[in-house]
């Protein structure tokens, strides 16, 4: 049962970041969905950013890596929680 809502959460929290990402390419007007969905994704977004830009050359902060980035740390944390509760 805990495994499930850990994949689950994990899951439901990458769409939101993929939501988050199509909203920002369709430049739709803030909504109270918009809304939420930035509330969610930008307070981990904001740091990834920082070290990426910190970290990468110029030609490659060009394009937002940071979606990506928080994407796969949400797969690594699921992952880890995934095997923590495998007994």
């Amino acid at each position: 049962m805990l495994r499930y809502l850990v994949n689950t959460a994990c899951s439901l929290y990458e769409l939101i970041v993929f939501a988050y990402c199509v909203l920002s390419w369709l430049r739709i007007a803030d909504n109270q969905w918009t809304t939420i969905i930035k509330q969610l994704v930008e307070p981990l977004l904001t740091p990834i950013r920082r070290f990426l830009d910190s970290v990468l050359p110029a030609s490659l902060r060009m394009i937002d890596l940071s979606p990506w980035a928080l994407m796969l740390l949400v797969s690594i944390l699921r992952r880890i929680l995934l095997n923590l509760f495998s007994f």
